[in-house]
């Protein structure tokens, strides 16, 4: 009855990156032939998958922000639905959104991957966009991310009027 869960809560943020290498070597591999086969049909899928990445500080172009934070504790089925609104610190190119993690211990102990003030050193996800997005400093980004089992996960980004929407499913 006195044990504790540890973490006892995840809480999951975002950012639109700057990742052209991630992003080519992901999605943008299959834009073109290979050895004469057209292999364009797949980038769809590419693009439509969480890829594992290393997001450095600098690639970020807003500051992350928190989605949602879950009780590990209370948790009954492993779903998950978030949504914040980001504004671009300077310009560039977001290729997707970077995702990562805080993991609390206790109160002030805290495990994440977070690019800004990482305590571990786990890689991060990338929820690409199929075709990168030009983002200027001031520009707003509406973003939601869920998933009804913690494996499929949808994301969607909104700027400028634009709803882009990818999912794994």
């Amino acid at each position: 009855p006195d044990a504790r869960l540890l973490p006892w809560a995840m809480e999951l943020w975002v950012a639109p990156a700057d990742l052209p290498n991630a992003h080519d070597h992901m999605v943008g591999v299959w834009s073109s032939d290979v050895r004469g086969f057209d292999l364009s049909a797949v980038r769809p899928f590419a693009a439509n998958n969480n890829q594992p990445a290393t997001v450095e500080a600098g690639s970020l172009l807003a500051e992350p922000a928190m989605l949602g934070s879950v009780d590990l504790a209370a948790i009954e089925e492993p779903s998950f639905s978030g949504s914040a609104t980001l504004t671009a610190t300077r310009p560039g190119i977001a290729h997707g959104l970077a995702g990562f993690f805080a993991a609390r211990l206790t109160g002030e102990v805290v495990l994440t991957n977070h690019p800004l003030r990482p305590t571990v050193s786990y890689r991060h996800a990338l929820l690409p966009l199929a075709e990168p997005l030009e983002l200027q400093a001031g520009d707003e980004l509406a973003v939601e991310v869920t998933s009804y089992d913690g494996r499929e996960w949808s994301w969607t980004i909104e700027h400028a009027g634009e709803r882009r929407g990818h999912a794994t499913l």
